[in-house]
């Protein structure tokens, strides 16, 4: 049975391949490019490049050669964006070698270069949720593509994970951070029901718990669904006498039970405030 990485990684190049078929840019060659002439594909997902894995890359190179050319779009100024492969140009760079093999389009369109760039991250190694939903949001908020629709097409990927991913930008940008940083959390489920807690300081009690206590999906979502309810807007707060739950269309108050006494002069406290 395929994983689910391997069935991402299908609906992946079968887009690529699709991609291929259509004419992109104006031609498509191979040929050495001087590395000071290329720059960077200001849609390119990966946020940062671990040191590690430059370091590893760096190894392969210089023992075995660059094995899979990068890809390069050349601009009609006569530019070169690297649309695919910035960790084997940051590795050969560091190597001090002054030319690289490439895969080289030309007059690639600005939807082409982001779906290709995301395609071939995809392809080589998952992005994590953070940098995609920062990514996809990105290509919307700058009309590369039209709606979530047509940008889960280009990719590849699920409509609703697509569109779950987005979302994660409303996480705190204390757990952002923190995520890019540790990469903590990878299940896409745990972040989009993380982000549904409105609360920021629940949020990141929340996410906190989870660091330390690394319990399992099924456990997090329990208490996840604890602290909201589904479609509200919820806020709560509570010590060992009462709960209270607010949301846009009610607010509800569990406590221990009241006297006749009590529950009138309650219900006429609420009547004041309403």
């Amino acid at each position: 049975m395929s994983t689910k990485k391997e069935l991402l990684m299908a609906a992946a190049n079968r887009s690529m391949e699709h991609m291929d078929k259509k004419t992109l840019g104006d031609k498509k060659y191979i040929q050495d490019i001087a590395i000071d002439k290329l720059k960077e594909n200001p849609f390119q997902p990966r946020l940062d490049m671990d040191d590690s894995k430059i370091d590893e890359l760096m190894a392969s190179i210089d023992k075995n050669g660059l094995l899979q050319p990068v890809v390069l779009n050349k601009s009609f100024d006569g530019s070169y964006t690297i649309v695919a492969g910035h960790r084997r140009v940051e590795s050969t760079k560091r190597l001090g070698k002054k030319y690289i093999k490439a895969i080289v389009y030309e007059n690639l369109k600005n939807q082409e270069l982001a779906t290709m760039a995301l395609i071939e991250n995809i392809q080589r190694e998952d992005l994590d949720y953070i940098e995609l939903s920062i990514q996809y949001n990105n290509l919307l908020t700058a009309n590369i593509f039209n709606s979530i629709k047509e940008l889960a097409a280009a990719i590849g990927k699920h409509e609703s994970d697509v569109s779950k991913t987005i979302k994660l930008c409303g996480l705190s940008d204390y757990i952002i951070e923190d995520i890019k940083m540790t990469k903590s959390i990878k299940d896409l489920k745990i972040l989009d029901a993380l982000r549904k807690i409105e609360s920021i300081d629940l949020q990141e009690e929340l996410y906190q718990w989870y660091i330390e206590e690394l319990p399992s999906r099924t456990e997090f979502l329990v208490k996840a669904k604890s602290l909201y309810s589904k479609n509200s807007n919820l806020s709560s707060f509570s010590n060992e006498k009462f709960l209270i739950k607010n949301n846009k269309k009610s607010c509800s108050i569990q406590m221990p039970p009241l006297d006749n006494e009590k529950l009138e002069k309650l219900e006429k406290f609420i009547k004041t405030l309403l």
